[in-house]
């Protein structure tokens, strides 16, 4: 089998071209450094609206079709991502439902049995940051 000289060259040329273009020229890119992460600075809470912010002693106010009395607290810079607490003095809040712009919870007879000034305080359990709200009258 007889293959022209010409015909050789052809494909020995084809071959370096094939393997030039196949390179990249370019020197690598050098690995760009990751920064460590950063704490994240979280927004400061703020409690806006809320209520309702008093009550007869005694009397229920809001009233849920479980029988238990409901308050809601409009709010900003809540991590929803963590547990939260509510407490209307000494009287924890139940049935928490908690997002990034509205608390709302059940409270608990005792709270509002006896008049008295009683604060309104939410926590996220896991960072231990508190917003004091405001202060819940029962006449």
């Amino acid at each position: 089998m007889n293959i022209s000289r010409k015909f050789l060259q052809a494909v020995l040329v084809s071959g370096v071209l094939v393997s030039i273009s196949a390179c990249d020229n370019k020197a690598p890119e050098p690995q760009k450094e990751t920064a460590a992460p950063q704490a994240q600075i979280s927004t400061p809470l703020a409690a806006g609206e809320w209520g309702p912010s008093e009550t007869a002693a005694g009397t229920p106010f809001n009233l849920q079709p479980n029988g238990k009395s409901a308050m809601w607290v409009n709010v900003s810079g809540l991590d929803v991502s963590k547990s939260v607490e509510v407490t209307i003095g000494q009287t924890k809040g139940e049935d928490v439902n908690a997002t990034e712009k509205l608390v709302t919870f059940t409270v608990d007879a005792a709270a509002y049995e006896k008049p008295g000034d009683y604060p309104v305080v939410i926590k996220e359990l896991s960072s231990g940051r508190v917003l004091n709200v405001g202060v819940f009258k029962v006449k």
